[in-house]
């Protein structure tokens, strides 16, 4: 990605956070200097998939250079998203792949990337217009209507796939961190279902449920709530119900049990009719790499944007084993179990399913306070992180590995 921005502090700001996402991020800070970094980019081979252009710069506009780049055949596949100052009249959407108003939030911006990447860019909407009275849809999808819903998510990667899902179902999606911020949305907005992780900090998923059920406002008090936890125990469902919520999903979030989730919260969307409440194994299940899923995922948000946030993902990758290898020295349990929630959640979202089950392993371990235990599964981890990598590396030729 490539920022272009005359302004030192945000270039920083933004350069830090991108990075934190595990994107790789080089910047620029005049048009010329942009523009040059775009062209050495294509002749290494390595052209930008997304660049994020300030629109008030002093030598040239985000828009000029813009502009620029849609008149160079050599950037056509590069995305644009320009950030504007509020009240700004342009018509940035229809020009570019998407704007974002300055000051630029984080889970904004995060959700403007999802967006974009997930999407063709302007130049492809030109050139592949669909026939004059013909309605194109997809015959895999739901028939539901919009939902306007709020996903409530601490983990970055699963708040990038589950919304890039719901968007491709035709909803809106609002996204908060924890449960402090979904109460605060929830009394201020309207929503059709709130999708709640449990294990957030600052505030839980269980306790997020039990505050907005005291909401003044009825309507926005009996919002239709799913539960959404890494922890699929027979009692967690029971616990969760109790909190008042209306649902209950395990992860990792298997695409039509979600839809058909949505299904029972409102009428106006409709469950997938070969979505079934009894988990069936898929045909391509594999101990180490569930094809069907990752197969599925890729049908549902395209191949590029699985690269890109497996990535983004896999980036992280080396910092959280070095973090779990020191705590495993040190007997740190309760770090190791913060470490290895994350990563079980996340690459049973990807169809990592032996890693997935391994990292679960250890955070039960840790739970129970088996050091021990502890210790000889995070030594057999290193070897099932790199046997994981190679079949995601296989199966996701366009997957940039660290």
């Amino acid at each position: 990605m490539l920022i272009v921005d005359d302004n030192t502090a945000n270039r920083t700001v933004l350069d830090k956070q991108l990075s934190a996402w595990g994107m790789a991020v080089k910047s620029a800070e005049s048009a010329d200097e942009a523009l040059k970094a775009l062209e050495s980019a294509v002749r290494d081979g390595s052209p930008f998939d997304l660049v994020l252009l300030d629109e008030a710069m002093r030598d040239m506009s985000g828009r000029e250079i813009g502009i620029r780049m849609r008149a160079n055949p050599a950037f056509r596949r590069t995305k644009i998203i320009l950030a504007t100052n509020v009240g700004d009249q342009l018509d940035a959407e229809r020009e570019f792949d998407s704007r974002i108003t300055k000051p630029v939030q984080p889970s904004v911006l995060m959700e403007r990337i999802i967006e974009t990447c997930c999407a063709p860019t302007t130049t492809e909407r030109r050139e592949h217009k669909p026939t004059e009275g013909v309605v194109k849809t997809d015959p895999g999808s739901s028939k539901a209507s919009s939902m306007n819903i709020l996903l409530v998510e601490d983990n970055a990667v699963n708040q990038m796939l589950a919304t890039a899902i719901l968007k491709k179902a035709g909803h809106k999606v609002d996204v908060a961190a924890d449960g402090v911020e979904a109460v605060e949305a929830a009394a201020n907005h309207s929503f059709d279902a709130v999708l709640m992780d449990i294990q957030m900090p600052r505030m839980d998923g269980l306790e997020a449920a039990r505050n907005i059920r005291k909401l003044e406002d009825s309507e926005r008090a009996n919002v239709y709530i799913i539960a959404m936890t890494a922890n699929a125990l027979m009692g967690d469902r029971d616990t969760c119900l109790s909190a008042g919520m209306n649902d209950y999903l395990p992860k990792p979030i298997d695409q039509k049990k979600l839809l058909a989730a949505l299904g029972k919260a409102s009428s106006v969307a409709v469950p997938n009719e070969n979505a079934s409440s009894k988990s069936e194994l898929p045909a391509e299940v594999s101990l180490k790499l569930d094809l069907s899923m990752i197969n599925e995922l890729e049908q549902t948000i395209g191949s590029e944007p699985l690269a890109t946030m497996l990535t983004m993902t896999l980036a992280e990758m080396p910092a959280t084993m070095a973090l779990i290898t020191a705590a495993n020295a040190e007997g740190d349990l309760d770090k190791i179990r913060r470490e290895v929630h994350d990563m079980g959640s996340n690459f049973g979202s990807y169809g990592g399913t032996q890693l997935s089950l391994h990292a679960r392993a250890i955070e039960k371990a840790c739970r129970e306070n088996n050091a021990g235990e502890v210790s000889g599964l995070v030594g057999a981890l290193p070897d099932i992180m790199d046997e994981t990598l190679a079949l995601l590396r296989e199966r996701v030729p366009a997957l940039k590995l660290p």
